[in-house]
């Protein structure tokens, strides 16, 4: 749950969460190659505040990760319709992911692998969980789970 950010703030503004989950995208080195080379051509453009995803002048990070890596070998992302737009916030790609895992398929529709979740403790450090640990944390938290230091 991060702050709005603002064209006018530096990065680590927009970095306050309670819990981020750094995924890696499983693709070949030409996919990844070619979906970082998509990312860099929407340098630049202004924040998109109404979250149009049918709009590619402006952008919201998850937009980028979309525009960027959306089938691309295994990952295919379902938009999500509100208020008359198509989107997909940070929560929507967990959920397609943590859902995915649950599929039969060796590849799943969302192909990426964790790597690390960090939770913000209540005593307002972060812990860092990998592997079994930071899973069973990551459906704890779709379930409405809050990180204690408990």
């Amino acid at each position: 749950m991060s702050r709005s950010p603002r064209p006018d703030c530096p990065l680590q503004t927009g970095l306050f969460a309670d819990h981020v989950a750094v995924l890696r995208p499983r693709l070949s080195a030409d996919d990844l190659k070619a979906g970082v080379t998509e990312a860099f051509h929407h340098i630049d453009k202004p924040y998109d505040y109404e979250f149009d995803f049918n709009i590619s002048t402006r952008i919201v990070c998850t937009e980028l990760i979309y525009r960027c890596f959306n089938n691309r070998g295994p990952i295919e992302f379902t938009l999500i319709k509100r208020l008359g737009r198509y989107t997909l916030s940070g929560d929507d790609i967990m959920n397609q992911w943590l859902g995915s895992l649950d599929s039969s398929e060796q590849y799943s529709t969302v192909g990426f692998d964790l790597v690390t979740l960090v939770l913000k403790m209540d005593h307002g450090r972060a812990e860092f969980f990998e592997g079994p640990q930071a899973l069973d944390a990551l459906h704890r938290i779709q379930g409405g789970w809050r990180a204690t230091s408990q």
